[in-house]
């Protein structure tokens, strides 16, 4: 809202622009999931704010201060924090000596970016951070650069142009999104079983089809007026963009799948710029103003329609996304039990993860895939598994929603040495240590094994 007001001094602009952030399901469900990912998209609008207002020493500050805090709250917000603020001072240094303006603000902003990015990097590889591996190498570290140096180009020329077309590119995206989504669920693209429906599934695709509609004809007005803010919701646009294309091109980066659904999503407060200024030029042109409440009214209605996915996620997916106190309790006793060593774990990817991050487990996501399939588990190894796995499924990750036959893993805990049992009855997490005895059964329960 602060923004759009900066931008383009409208009420009803910016109250679209926060209706979009607030409501649009996908991304609810992106900031809801967590509370640094949260807080950390208001930190990444906050920046973008103080980045419009800098010529105020408050406001520099601020920015300072932001671009210093990002790396200890959220590493992807961080990334796209830090690649919007590069690709605004490059293209104001690059405006600048176009037209010979160049001064000591620019200079102070190269500083600024390129003492804080050192400090960033600095600080992810002095803690080992995982998530750096894909530029651990000089491959994906010079691929990652390269496609950032590409899409600045890219976006440097189109605002460079003194001319632009007639006519609005917007239903191409839209028809992208579309032809995406249908080749996605299809498993055309990537082999996994979704655990969305098809209606729930095809209602987001529709609506991220029509508010991309009208943010990239936002874009394109906000790109071809003379406004000094015209280079923001590009700048913001293109970090996702940068990274689901280098995703896709580098040998570096393994599971392609996840860091494009992880990613896409922050193209968001891009789009929610270009839609708020897309009904700002629509109010303000006289063919289009007597449309413009009803076209208003159906997109909150759209809007609204997809809420729920961020609220309700696991009745939309079919898989459960939040984890609770009694699981996070188990992995904290299964450390306890072994005078605080780390014994080794296998669950399912959101388990595994957990464990990962706040006791440092190795990350094993491997077990929906063995039970599945009777695969032989491993004796002393520890199974983290969930009665709901045989009920409303499990995401066997990267393959989608699976769901484990309740006969095998009864007769399976009749004969394993079930360590461990918490959680609520309808869902309780049970903790299996495989024994050879299990070991034998479990290749020859299935005539299959």
């Amino acid at each position: 809202y602060l923004l759009l007001m900066n931008m383009c001094k409208d009420r009803r602009a910016a109250l679209m622009g926060a209706f979009f952030i607030t409501l649009f399901g996908t991304f609810l469900y992106t900031t809801a999931s967590g509370w640094k990912e949260s807080l950390g998209i208001v930190l990444y609008f906050l920046l973008i704010y103080a980045y419009t207002r800098r010529n105020l020493v408050p406001m520099k500050i601020m920015l300072i201060l932001l671009l210093m805090t990002l790396p200890f709250v959220h590493h992807l917000v961080a990334l796209v924090s830090y690649m919007t603020v590069l690709f605004l001072t490059g293209w104001s240094v690059v405006f600048a000596a176009a037209y010979r303006t160049t001064g000591r603000r620019h200079f102070e902003d190269i500083s600024i970016v390129a003492l804080f990015s050192v400090f960033a990097l600095g600080y992810y590889f002095y803690v080992s951070f995982d998530k750096l591996s894909y530029i651990g190498s000089a491959t994906g570290f010079l691929l990652l650069l390269g496609t950032m140096a590409l899409f600045f180009l890219g976006v440097t020329i189109m605002l460079l142009l003194p001319t632009h077309l007639k006519w609005t590119l917007a239903p191409i995206p839209a028809a992208f999104i579309m032809v995406l989504a249908y080749v996605d669920y299809s498993g055309h693209a990537f082999d996994y079983t979704p655990g969305t429906s098809a209606f729930n599934y095809y209602l987001i695709a529709a609506a991220s089809a029509v508010m991309l509609f009208f943010g990239w004809y936002g874009l394109e007005s906000m790109i071809e007026s003379k406004s000094a803010f015209r280079a923001i919701p590009v700048a913001m646009l293109v970090p996702a963009l940068t990274l689901m294309c280098f995703a896709l091109i580098s040998p570096t980066v393994d599971n392609k799948h996840q860091m494009i659904y992880r990613t896409f999503d922050m193209a968001d407060p891009a789009i929610a710029l270009g839609l708020g200024i897309a009904f700002y030029s629509m109010f303000r042109m006289r063919r289009l103003k007597r449309f413009a409440p009803v076209v208003l009214a159906s997109t909150v209605a759209l809007l609204m329609a997809t809420a729920p996915y961020g609220l309700y996620t696991e009745e939309f997916t079919g898989v459960r996304h939040d984890t609770q106190a009694y699981e996070v309790e188990a992995f904290a006793w299964l450390k306890e039990s072994h005078f605080n060593d780390t014994p080794y774990a296998l669950s399912d990817e959101r388990l595994s993860f957990i464990a990962l991050m706040m006791f440092d487990y190795a990350k094993d996501n491997d077990l929906p895939q063995r039970l599945l399939y009777n695969r032989s588990l491993v004796p002393g190894d520890y199974n983290v598994y969930e009665k709901s796995w045989t009920t409303r499924g499990v995401n066997d990750y990267p393959n989608g929603l699976v769901q484990i036959d309740p006969e095998f893993m009864d007769s399976l805990m009749y004969i394993e040495n079930v360590f461990y049992v918490g959680g609520p009855e309808e869902d309780q997490l049970i903790i299996i240590q495989h024994t050879w005895v299990g070991h034998v059964y479990n290749n020859w329960y299935y005539e299959d094994s």
